[in-house]
């Protein structure tokens, strides 16, 4: 690579915009959307804004725990959700749309790391799915009607009340037209345990460190373009650093099957707990619009009358059909007209709202799970891929029994709901009729010919008023055979049972997916690090299919006079996963300290500098194409490493840099952060200041005009 003297170099990143925003904010969660040009902030680490990049603001999202933080966070690549690490040990998927969170993994620690990667479209082309490429190609759920969010009233702590999430998770299509690029949400705990979940979704469980190693903290995480192989930049209780490598064999085993369990893990078990919330939904309803006041009609009667047997009472009235004495005292003083209205209207609202969400939201719901569940257990029950699989056919029927169960129960209560109902409105109109007599109100000409069902009356007093539908749905009793049956049921035990079932169908998959994921022998960096100073990033390079290569650019101390870059060949033998041969180049850094590292592609590093004594400049930021310079790099073998790879790399000679761009920064304006999207046909980035309430936002390919004119300077939102 040919030097070229900086005073030649025209200013570099052409500024394009310049924001102030309200307040500081912290740069650990300072980050740039892959694909649109969106940029976190976070003021206080419990709190995340969404920024367009001119300075408009989209959202704020705060977690409800007041002692929780987030800790870090991960953009799918796809840009449409945004994973938060929090302190208290859960993932919180939110959309980039509205902010809402859509779904929580919980761990069992606090998260040190968060990566969100995706397999490349020429892997996905190469999986081997064609032979079952359409199997599973018809959506059945497409031609079912779609699930309502859940009223807001009775359901304030629903994840299911708000449209966006019952879209996504509830609603979405099951099979789309085209085979997908599976992603995977990688979570470093800070017990140094590592967990996958494929499509942020499904959990496979801990995959602990190797125990010859110390306790590890996860600093930084690559893979590569097939997901088979992870590298993990690592600290331990002592500071030592240390590169971890694990291939993953799951993906290409399991293939186009791997989508359904992805996919049905998080369905089933989002449909569940849909399933739960509909039923506590109706029992709240029933217990505060119908049950609480007919125990209050009920108490009031009793207290009127000096009786034990209300129910009795009101026999009485409707056999005689005259209120007489302390009856007739009760029904004009303590139950006047107002009183019966009033339970008369949130009665019948609260039965058709029951009625509604049995039709619109439970029964639907139990349908979708059904076609989840069928599809699992067809795996489950084809020997060839259901065994390595890990699915159980008997688990899977066993589920289809019990959601058989739910299912019956729904009609069934539909069926005695409605006949309730019907005694209701007959008793309301009985009740009212009584009323109106005993006052000497006449009858309006619509009242005039309505017929009150007398049986219906007397059916409601003995019989509902006495057992209502509800306890019956709701109670612990034994569960019923058929449709006919009038045995209760409890409706949200059986729920219970059934998610308990899906847990053990999804955790034997999980448990055989860890299975196929193997950690190699780490390799010692350096030991007892400043970890203070300390400025890492990686990279995983595939120049072709039968080339790897991870790139590991390291600040051991951000003050020290060199960034040291190291090129690690990553092996195609299953054994070995990295090759003992490590290209070494120690770029000579002179007189500044190292702020951040960030790479623009698979060939340029950007590099923020700050000068350490009074120059005839401040901080500026410069690009490193690093892949011209391993052509001069020196080779290691760090087969027999004493003590670290750093000893050894000591005596390899520093290289001069030749920065390909230059951007220099005036003192009003002193960087402390960069992040880039680094997306081909759109790159740009954004530096954030050392008063953390400025930013820029630049062209990472156009050079800047000699008359910078920086749009939105002075705007602050």
């Amino acid at each position: 690579m040919s030097s070229v003297c900086e005073d030649e170099l025209r200013q570099s990143f052409s500024t394009l915009h310049q924001i102030t925003l309200a307040a500081p904010v912290r740069h650990e969660l300072f980050s740039w959307c892959p694909v649109m040009d969106l940029l976190t902030f976070s003021p206080d680490l419990r709190s995340l804004w969404l920024y367009r990049m001119t300075g408009e603001l989209i959202w704020k999202f705060s977690l409800p725990e007041p002692t929780v933080l987030i800790s870090c966070i991960a953009w799918k690549p796809d840009g449409t959700v945004l994973a938060l690490g929090c302190s208290d040990g859960t993932v919180r998927l939110c959309t980039t749309v509205d902010g809402k969170m859509i779904h929580k993994i919980s761990l069992r620690r606090s998260l040190a790391c968060l990566r969100w990667t995706v397999e490349s479209l020429d892997t996905l082309r190469s999986r081997n799915n064609e032979l079952f490429e359409g199997v599973f190609s018809f959506d059945v759920t497409s031609i079912l009607p779609r699930l309502s969010p859940l009223p807001s009233l009775l359901s304030t702590d629903s994840l299911y009340i708000g449209k966006t999430t019952v879209d996504n998770l509830l609603n979405a299509p099951i099979q789309h037209e085209k085979p997908s690029r599976i992603d995977m949400l990688v979570s470093g705990e800070d017990n140094g345990n590592i967990v996958f979940s494929i499509y942020g979704n499904f959990s496979i469980g801990d995959l602990p460190f190797p125990k010859r190693l110390t306790q590890l903290l996860p600093l930084e995480q690559v893979s590569t373009d097939d997901l088979s192989f992870h590298g993990f930049i690592t600290k331990t209780r002592t500071d030592d650093i240390l590169l971890v490598p694990l291939r993953v064999h799951f993906i290409r085993r399991f293939g186009s099957d791997l989508d359904q369990i992805a996919m049905s893990s998080t369905r089933v078990p989002a449909l569940l707990s849909f399933v739960s919330d509909v039923l506590e939904i109706i029992h709240r309803e029933w217990n505060v619009n119908i049950l609480k006041p007919m125990n209050t009609l009920l108490q009031s009667l009793c207290t009127a009358v000096s009786t034990s047997n209300p129910r009795g009472t009101l026999m009485e009235l409707l056999i005689f059909g005259v209120a007489r004495g302390r009856m007739k005292t009760w029904m004009t003083e303590q139950y006047p007209e107002r009183v019966i209205k009033a339970w008369r209207k949130g009665a019948v609202g609260s039965y058709e709202n029951c009625r509604k969400l049995l039709v619109e939201s439970l029964i639907p719901a139990c349908e979708r799970i059904g076609i989840l569940i069928s599809r699992i257990n067809g795996l489950a029950e084809w020997r060839d891929r259901g065994q390595h699989l890990g699915l159980s056919p008997e688990t899977c029927k066993s589920m289809l029994d019990i959601l058989k169960e739910i299912m019956i129960g729904a009609h069934r209560m539909l069926r005695d709901l409605n006949l309730e109902y019907d005694n209701y409105k007959s008793f309301i109109q009985w009740v009212k009729y009584m009323y109106d007599q005993t006052m000497g109100t006449a009858l309006k000409d619509e009242e005039k010919n309505i017929s009150i069902d007398t049986s219906k009356v007397s059916d409601y007093i003995t019989k509902n008023m006495s057992s209502p539908v509800i306890n019956m749905y709701f109670s612990t009793a034994p569960k019923p055979t058929d449709y006919k049956s009038t045995k209760p049921i409890n409706l949200r035990n059986l729920a219970q049972q059934l998610e308990e079932k899906c847990h053990e169908v999804f955790k034997d998959a999980a448990d055989r997916m860890r299975g196929h994921a193997v950690f190699g022998s780490p390799l010692t960096i350096k030991a007892a690090c400043d970890v203070d100073n300390l400025k890492v990033v990686s990279r995983i390079i595939q120049p072709n299919e039968d080339v790897v290569y991870m790139i590991v650019v390291m600040c051991i101390n951000s003050k020290k006079d060199e960034i040291l870059l190291l090129r690690i060949s990553v092996s195609q033998v299953p054994s070995e996963l990295m090759s003992p041969m490590i290209n070494v180049l120690r770029v000579k850094i002179v007189n500044e300290e190292i702020i951040s590292l960030f790479f623009v592609d698979d060939s340029k590093l950007m590099v923020l500098l700050r000068p350490l004594t009074d120059m005839d400049y401040t901080s500026r930021m410069v690009t490193l194409e690093f892949q011209d310079l391993f052509t001069i790099s020196s080779v290691v073998d760090a087969t027999n490493i004493s003590t670290d790879l750093y000893d050894m790399i000591e005596q390899v000679p520093q290289v001069e840099p030749s920065w390909a761009q230059v951007k220099k920064f005036d003192d009003d304006f002193i960087p402390a952060q960069i992040t880039l999207n680094g997306r081909k046909g759109r790159r740009v980035g954004c530096v954030l200041a050392q008063d953390m309430q400025r930013y820029r936002v630049f062209d990472l390919d156009e050079e800047e005009e000699q008359e910078e004119d920086i749009e939105g300077g002075a705007d602050e939102i």
